[in-house]
């Protein structure tokens, strides 16, 4: 049953200091009353499955929620991206890092002829501008602007917007759209702005509520999803939702009216659903689109880097310039590296084990281009992809691309082609050797191979050529096994012959991390006891599998750790393993950590 609320207006009173004292009650009164309605309508959101839209209303409402579940998200279309951007940003949470591929560069992706999305829509536009805004998108972004001027080309005569072009105008939408041009710096009081206003109040009925479309008969009753958005449109114009009145009535008291017991919100009077509840709570907060915003700082790019043995890193970042992602990256991926300063600028000396001497050195590509200044100076832009590569200028990257995209089975036939590129040109590589399940496969004359798959699996494949630089790794699923990622760790006392005065032992002998997926961290706990007579001064050392070069101890990474242990104590360390959500080694790794004492002076 709909529990229905009243509202007070106050009427012909007759002094002014009586006015006050009563408009004072009614305030009061419909304040409680909203808060009221907000504590039961959390109530109700926590009980429904996670959304976008019940995110945005929790962090609106000051309640904590969990996200994780936008972690896996993979949407096809701009408009598809644009909530679960806003539902990450209203909590903090960065849409680049956070999930398990970058959101921000993903809907730009759908960029067509300079504004997001289906060029056939506006909606992609007023909620893509609104999600790449909280994400901190500046609005001088050229596919912002671009977005920008696409809604002021196709607002309709009557001052209104639809979801596509072409089409009549409906309150939602035109509610969509100014609070996008809004976000875009344009002020409340431009015509375009007014118009629309002008639009929206017209469609306000005499319960004070919004009709999505008075111009057809479906949508001329109020309803509190159109109602939400037009009060989250009021909230960001600056405006007293109260103030907009019709019949003694505002949109504010409609809302309230479909309150039910269990306190979701109906669509209208007679509805059969409460999908509008989480709008609703956005908009009786006194909250708008977006629900909040995170700071961009450093630009999101990706990084590869390839040693000469292997790759040493693959990850996705923040940082400013082509040499700050070599350093952001370390963190991340565990390696050393030295820069040193020349006259020519700082140079990228090494990482790890591989130093530059004579024609072997530290290159770097952005977006497969080899850009004619230095890496320092070379100031990135979002979603740019960064290529570091251990060898001699003027090798020209590797790629595989295959001819399907999606997992086979025992018996199928992988086919694709080996290319590099050339000032981001691509051609077919002949006599590329492709590494995959422990065998190394050959590319014809055109670039193209051909691979019986005899066996289920996850397995790695990249590709290689003398003088090229290595490809990045493509994973291949083979039949239905999971790529979860299986880890152990060794640890051992330092196997050189101690002083005498010197000694420790430790609590355990092996560590296992048990199964772990992108994305996920296991702790372990270490104990060290300081058996011998001397004050010590402990370090470690990791050696094995490239993904316990990620390990922390005691919170810093194992290259920054060390510690001192007085004689006659022990002390325990806290061992964390995060593993990247963009990590694509799978399978069973291996480690060792080595811990080394040395007397404290």
């Amino acid at each position: 049953m709909k529990k229905k609320y009243g509202s007070f207006v106050s009427r012909g009173v007759s002094t002014l200091l009586i006015f006050f004292l009563v408009f004072g009650v009614m305030v009061g009164t419909e304040v409680r009353a909203e808060g009221d309605a907000i504590s039961r309508a959390v109530e109700y959101l926590h009980s429904q499955s996670d959304s976008a839209g019940k995110t945005m209303a929790l962090a609106a409402a000051g309640e904590n929620t969990d996200v994780s579940y936008l972690k896996t998200f993979n949407g096809e279309s701009a408009i598809s991206y644009a909530k679960p951007i806003l539902a990450l940003t209203s909590v903090g949470k960065d849409p680049r890092t956070y999930p398990n591929e970058n959101f921000v560069v993903k809907i730009k992706s759908f960029e067509t002829n300079g504004q997001i999305g289906d060029p056939g829509t506006l909606n992609d536009d007023f909620w893509g501008i609104l999600a790449l805004s909280s994400a901190g998108v500046p609005v001088s972004d050229s596919l912002l602007e671009g977005s920008k001027q696409f809604i002021l080309n196709n607002q309709n005569s009557d001052g209104g917007w639809s979801w596509g072009v072409g089409s009549g105008s409906d309150t939602d939408n035109t509610a969509a759209a100014v609070m996008a041009l809004l976000e875009m710096g344009i002020s409340s009081g431009n015509e375009t702005i007014q118009e629309a206003i002008d639009y929206i109040k017209g469609n306000q009925n005499e319960d004070g509520g919004f009709a999505s479309d008075p111009s057809q008969s479906w949508g001329t009753d109020s309803n509190t999803a159109t109602t939400a958005w037009v009060v989250a449109m009021i909230n960001k114009l600056g405006e007293d939702p109260h103030s907009w009145v019709k019949n003694e009535n505002n949109p504010l008291d409609f809302m309230l009216t479909l309150q039910d017991e269990d306190g979701g919100f109906w669509w209208v009077e007679s509805g059969d659903n409460k999908t509008s509840t989480a709008d609703v709570v956005v908009s009786l907060t006194g909250k708008t689109f977006p629900v909040g915003k995170i700071s961009a700082g450093s630009l999101m790019a990706a990084l590869r880097i390839e040693g000469s043995e292997s790759q040493v890193c693959g990850t996705t970042l923040e940082a400013q310039t082509a040499l700050d992602i070599v350093v952001e990256g370390s963190t991340v991926c565990g390696y050393t590296y030295e820069i040193i300063d020349t006259g020519f600028g700082p140079y990228l000396k090494s990482v790890n084990n591989d130093i530059a001497e004579g024609m072997n050195g530290w290159m770097y590509f952005v977006n497969w281009i080899s850009p004619n200044v230095g890496a320092g100076d070379y100031q990135l832009n979002e979603g740019d992809s960064v290529l570091w590569y251990f060898g001699e200028w003027g090798w020209e990257p590797l790629r595989i691309t295959l001819d399907a995209e999606d997992s086979y089975s025992e018996g199928d036939v992988l086919t694709g082609k080996v290319e590099s590129v050339r000032d981001g040109n691509w051609s077919p590589v002949p006599e590329a050797g492709i590494k995959f399940n422990g065998e190394t496969y050959s590319s014809a004359s055109d670039g193209t191979f051909s691979i019986e798959l005899s066996s289920s699996g996850v397995f790695e494949m990249v590709a290689e050529k003398e003088n090229y630089v290595r490809s990045d790794k493509i994973l291949v699923t083979v039949g239905s096994t999971s790529g979860s990622v299986s880890l152990s760790v060794l640890i051992s006392e330092e196997d050189i012959e101690p002083e005498p005065e010197i000694g420790f032992k430790l609590s355990e002998s092996s560590l296992s991390f048990g199964e772990l997926t992108p994305g996920q961290n296991a702790t372990k706990n270490l104990g060290i006891e300081n058996t011998g007579l001397k004050n010590i001064n402990l370090d470690a050392e990791v050696d094995g599998d490239q993904v316990f070069h990620l390990l922390k101890l005691d919170g810093l990474i194992w290259s920054l750790f060390e510690t001192f242990l007085p004689t006659n104590s022990q002390k325990t360390l806290s061992l964390l393993l995060e593993i990247p959500s963009g990590f694509s080694s799978f399978g069973e790794k291996a480690g060792e950590l080595v811990i080394w004492g040395s007397e404290a002076e």
